[in-house]
């Protein structure tokens, strides 16, 4: 199959398809390059291999080739949607730090997550995201196997009281203990334990804006949202 020259929306005919969803992806990538470069010109880095048979497909706009040593944005294709993320990896010492010290103290860190949630949000019901805390800690029994996990916690913002009530998730009870295990356990710091943390936003496949070229426009959209939030955690103070 050739490589997509426009990202068109993600349509699967025949069901979810990985090297479909690479083609989709590189597309989409390459679409939002200007956006990235507008916003973050820093971020000029992406995965160097995207060969293989995988359960997802994804890439990274980084600021160097080891995508590991920074905080960074991954872009997802995966049998359950399309996910936009703010990532920060295990390796991102300094960015942990930070991260583990707004935690604690939490008054800027709330008000960062409350402003991006107000952007992110702001439109039509059929086309908003859901929007997740997600922390995974990790160890690799040798370099050339693949990583086992030893902990992972997800919390859904949207559905939680720190999302403002007009664009609150509906249909899904509001468990505000989950959003406060995941702070508990970013104040506590990372402590060499390979942790990584992501600002997730996810498209259900069913939504039908991820099947339009528009779709782009909605990552650019996050784009502008997220950079609060990134040049909070992710640039020195």
């Amino acid at each position: 199959m050739s490589e997509l020259s426009a990202f068109a929306g993600f349509v699967f005919d025949q069901g979810y398809d990985y090297r479909r969803a690479r083609a989709l992806l590189v597309a989409l990538r390459q679409e939002l390059s200007e956006d990235v470069g507008r916003l973050y010109p820093e971020l000029n880095h992406g995965k160097e291999k995207l060969a293989g048979q995988e359960e997802s497909a994804w890439d990274v706009f980084a600021k160097a080739k080891n995508f590991t040593l920074d905080p960074h944005f991954t872009l997802v294709i995966s049998e359950n949607g399309p996910q936009f993320c703010l990532t920060v990896p295990d390796k991102a010492r300094s960015a942990w730090n930070r991260l583990s010290g707004l935690a604690r103290e939490r008054t800027v860190l709330e008000s960062a997550l409350k402003g991006f949630l107000r952007k992110a949000l702001q439109v039509p019901a059929a086309n908003r995201p859901s929007v997740q805390l997600g922390l995974v800690q990790r160890h690799w029994p040798s370099i050339s196997e693949d990583p086992i996990v030893d902990g992972h916690l997800a919390a859904r913002l949207d559905t939680a009281s720190i999302c403002p009530s007009s664009l609150r998730g509906r249909g899904v009870r509001r468990q505000d203990s989950w959003y406060e295990a995941v702070l508990a356990l970013l104040a506590g710091g990372e402590k060499q334990a390979n942790w990584e943390f992501q600002i997730r936003t996810h498209f259900e496949t069913k939504q039908r804006i991820t099947a339009r070229p528009e779709f782009k426009n909605e990552v650019v959209r996050l784009l502008e949202a997220f950079k609060p939030l990134y040049e909070l955690i992710g640039t020195p103070r």
